[in-house]
């Protein structure tokens, strides 16, 4: 799905227009260089082709994606907006898990041939809860993945009309699906985010 977006900002002229390239770019090509020839040097060739090439397409390529479609802040925000409702119906699946003990992307899990195999998947629980993964493969991504958002959703309370309202709801939703993973990680996130979020004026 990357690599197909990736293409299609690629092959547009107003996207790749507005592109330029920045002193971050070259820090973040030259990490991937060294994470590439790292692993190459230690593992066999097709191993080494096999997982750089999903480790590029995970990484580089969402951030190339990213560079050329948010080229102002209308792009951003809206954007913001996007991921604001896609991380809410994810906080909804996350208690869920947690409630029931059911992992809803576990039947997936039998095509991840590299990792841990389905019938050796069981639940862990902390304080009478499961540890939400929803589509991550762990609960501590899973949880990240709210708090890393959670200052951007906040500010969406200065825009205009029905977001206003809709930001402080969808930024408690978010702190539900936070919470859902119980995972000690994402709630020490949690903890400084809303501290330095307090502190805003």
């Amino acid at each position: 799905v990357i690599t197909i977006l990736l293409l299609r900002c690629l092959f547009n002229g107003r996207l790749r227009g507005k592109f330029a390239w920045s002193p971050l770019d070259t820090w973040v090509a030259l990490s991937m260089v060294v994470y590439v020839v790292m692993f190459c040097l230690t593992r066999p060739l097709q191993e080494s082709l096999e997982n750089r090439g999903g480790f590029l397409m995970d990484t580089w390529f969402v951030y190339l994606a990213a560079r050329l479609i948010l080229t102002d802040r209308t792009a951003l925000t809206s954007f913001i907006k996007v991921v604001s409702i896609v991380l809410a119906g994810l906080a909804v699946l996350g208690v869920a898990e947690a409630v029931t003990g059911h992992y809803f992307f576990l039947a997936l899990k039998r095509f991840r041939v590299w990792d841990t195999p389905v019938g050796d998947m069981t639940v862990e629980g902390r304080f009478g809860f499961a540890r939400a993964n929803g589509p991550f493969s762990h609960s501590i991504m899973f949880g990240s993945c709210f708090v890393m958002f959670l200052p951007l959703v906040w500010g969406l309370r200065h825009q205009r009309g029905n977001w206003a309202k809709l930001a402080k709801w969808l930024s408690a939703i978010a702190v539900l699906g936070a919470l859902s993973s119980m995972s000690s990680g994402p709630w020490g996130m949690l903890m400084v985010v809303v501290f330095c979020v307090a502190l805003e004026r």
